[in-house]
Parts: C-alpha cells; sequence; structure tokens
C-alpha cells in the first residue's frame, strides 16, 4: 500500500491551531478552551509539524527503535484483524500475522515491540470471545497475550484468560526484561440491561480491573515466558479501570477511572518498588489516557478532551474529540496535534486521537487517530509528525 500523503502545514499555522501551551503546575486542571500561545522567541519550547504521513486503517501500534520499523493492527473484516509492520516513511508494509502458524484466529492486535525489534507481544482473541463490543482489541475482553516473532517463524502463549477476564494493552519494559498489562477479572455485580447495550455477562465492563507486571524469562528455544505474575492495585479503594501505558526501569504509567464510571479520567505515574501514585493530569470529567514518556525522559505525551467542552457526566464517548498533548519537567502542557482544525478543513467530522508511539530521539511521534465523518463513517489513520523545539 502507497501511503496517502498531506501537505505540511506551516509553523505559524500549527502554532494558530494546535500548539496551545496550558500552563501549570504538575498535576494542574486541563479545563476550557485551549488558546493559541503568544509567539515563542527563539530556542523557547514550541511545535512544528514538518512531515505528515497517513497510513490509513492502522490502530494500536508501537515503534521499535533498533531497527525504525512501526507496529500496527489493521481491521481486515468484521472480527478479523491482523497485525503489520512499515517503516516510518510508509514503505514495504508487510502483515505479521496473516499466515502464522499456531496463532488463533480472529482478532490480533496491541502491538508491543521488544527492543531488539526480534518479537512482539499481542492481544490475541480467544474461544470465548463472540465478537460483542467489548471483545474489541480496544476493550480485550476474551482476549489473551502471545509472544510472536518478527520474522513470523513462531507464535508462543503467556497469558491466558478465562470467561468474562480480560488482558489487554501489553507493554514491554523500554529494556525489554518486564511486561505491564491490564488485567481484568469477573466482579460478578449484575448491572441493568439495556436493549443494544447489553454488557458481558450482565457487568459493568468498567469495573474489576488491575494492572500486573512479570519478568520476560526464555524457554526452550530461546523464545519468551513470563516469570511470576505481580498485581498492582487490585484491592485499590475505588476499583474501577486501569490501563498499562509505558515501563521505564521502575517507573509505571497508567490510566486510572474510579468506581465503574464509563471514561478514562487521569494518567498516573508509579514507581513499583513502593512509590505513591502520581496524577499528572487532575482533571476529574476530563478524559485523559495513554501517557508515554519520550526516548530521553524530558516528556511524557498523552491524549486529553481538554481543548473541548465535553465533560463526563453527562457526556460519553459517542461524543468524544481527543488531541495529542506533551508535558515537560517543569509541569506545563503543550498541545502538539491540531486534528480537529485539520478535518475542518476537510469537510468536518470528529477525531479522536488513540494510541501513540515516540520514534527515535523522541523527534517523531507515530500517533493512531479515528476520525468520523459528518455522515457518521468511521475510518482509522496513523500519522507520523516531527516535532520541533523540544529536544
Amino acid at each position: 500500500m502507497t501511503p496517502r500523503r498531506l501537505s505540511a502545514w506551516r509553523a505559524a499555522a500549527l502554532a494558530a491551531a494546535a500548539g496551545s501551551a496550558l500552563a501549570g503546575g504538575c498535576g494542574a486542571p486541563l479545563f476550557g478552551e485551549a488558546k493559541p500561545p503568544p509567539a515563542r522567541a527563539s530556542g523557547e519550547p514550541g511545535v512544528v509539524l514538518e512531515r505528515t504521513i497517513v497510513f490509513e486503517a492502522g490502530g494500536r501500534l508501537d515503534w521499535c527503535h533498533a531497527k525504525n520499523r512501526i507496529a500496527f493492527d489493521r481491521g481486515t473484516r468484521a472480527g478479523v484483524s491482523e497485525v503489520w509492520t512499515i517503516d516510518p516513511y510508509g514503505q514495504d508494509e508487510q502483515c505479521l500475522t496473516c499466515n502464522m502458524a499456531g496463532l488463533p484466529k480472529g482478532l490480533r492486535g496491541h502491538p508491543s515491540w521488544h527492543p531488539s525489534c526480534g518479537w512482539l507481544v499481542i492481544q490475541v482473541s480467544n474461544r470465548n470471545a463472540k465478537g460483542g463490543r467489548y471483545e474489541q482489541l480496544a476493550w480485550g475482553l476474551h482476549h489473551d497475550l502471545w509472544a510472536v516473532a518478527a520474522d513470523g517463524s513462531w507464535a508462543e502463549p503467556l497469558v491466558s484468560v478465562g470467561p468474562l477476564g480480560a488482558s489487554l494493552a501489553p507493554r514491554l519494559s523500554r529494556d525489554g526484561t518486564r511486561l505491564a498489562w491490564s488485567v481484568r477479572r469477573p466482579t460478578g455485580r449484575r448491572i441493568p440491561q439495556k436493549a443494544g447495550q447489553r454488557t458481558p455477562g450482565a457487568e459493568n465492563p468498567w469495573e474489576g480491573w488491575h494492572l500486573a507486571t512479570a519478568k520476560v524469562e526464555f524457554g526452550r528455544g530461546g523464545r519468551p515466558r513470563l516469570g511470576p505474575r505481580v498485581t498492582l492495585f487490585q484491592a485499590a479503594p475505588g476499583g474501577g479501570f486501569y490501563e498499562a501505558e509505558a515501563l521505564v526501569g521502575d517507573t509505571l504509567w497508567f490510566s486510572h477511572t474510579p468506581r465503574g464510571a464509563p471514561y478514562v479520567d487521569d494518567v498516573y505515574q508509579v514507581n513499583l518498588t513502593g512509590g505513591t501514585p502520581e496524577n499528572l493530569t487532575s482533571s476529574p470529567g476530563i478524559w485523559d489516557e495513554h501517557a508515554k514518556p519520550s526516548p530521553g525522559g524530558k516528556l511524557v505525551a498523552f491524549d486529553s478532551s481538554a481543548p473541548f467542552e465535553w465533560r463526563h457526566p453527562p457526556d460519553l464517548a459517542s461524543s468524544l474529540r481527543l488531541e495529542l498533548f506533551v508535558l515537560d519537567r517543569k509541569g506545563r502542557r503543550f498541545r502538539i496535534s491540531g486534528l480537529d482544525e485539520k478535518l475542518a478543513s476537510e469537510g468536518g467530522g470528529r477525531a479522536v486521537a488513540g494510541d501513540f508511539a515516540w520514534g527515535p530521539g523522541g523527534k517523531e511521534i507515530a500517533l493512531s487517530y479515528a476520525f468520523f465523518s459528518p455522515d457518521g463513517a468511521l475510518s482509522q489513520r496513523i500519522e507520523v509528525i516531527e516535532l520541533d523545539g523540544f529536544h
């Protein structure tokens, strides 16, 4: 597939449309409309979009720096998705899982590279999956975790779940020694069901979650396996939803929503040696998700609905808009995407920033987003953007 290339936005246009700086200390609320920042002096943090390349129909992704290779998932037909790889310029696209022996059929996605680029961890739907709304890759219900070779030569099961269980968002640590992921266990608590909105087991899918980590070991033939599992927040007050985002050294970044509310509330970081979780956004009612540090550790990027009037309650995901932000070491927040403005120039619609991955050196970000056109049609895109002023 040849990617559709879009003309680069000029620096001045992006500064006006997408470079909004929401000042404040670390953890300050992100409320209100994003406003264009004043003109920046030379050397000050800013955003310049120098290149945009679009890969159509891409979903969750990861970027392996050692070989400069992006892995992403793409639906091929109803109930089926595969993991593909491509270079950052949209060339040499290959399907990794299409003909992989030993891997269950169905939904395959949410890739996470080992830093060697020799293998990945992915989600794979299991025999309990019936194709429901909450059994898609974004939820991980009835999904297992598998390790797969980057050359397609083998597939190895790592984590298996039973009925109403979930494995979501596998994240190999930056040094490749540990895996973090999200886990759901059945709660046994039923909620009222509505026509067309039935939930698996009549349970609230936003409850029953916690995080887990495990050491990466190697078994027969040098294939990866997991050591004993360490659980995090399994009995935390408020319970709710947890999503693993990144693991670097002993620091884990994650998203959390308490009390089963149907949105992603805030992003956090925690030291696994015994630290207290730190809320990086502290913005109740605003959707904040996918906190990931840059390779040099100077920035943490995350998705947020802060530039828009969306608030929960009462707003739901059906009207959600998300843009990509970064948080610097001084606690300043900068909006670095302008999806809403760009789609307005294409005739309107609604954009939801999703999964993303930092490129080598922290100068690029591959961003996946969903685009809902004015007539409601859905398409997915992955854009590779270049940043200036932060490194």
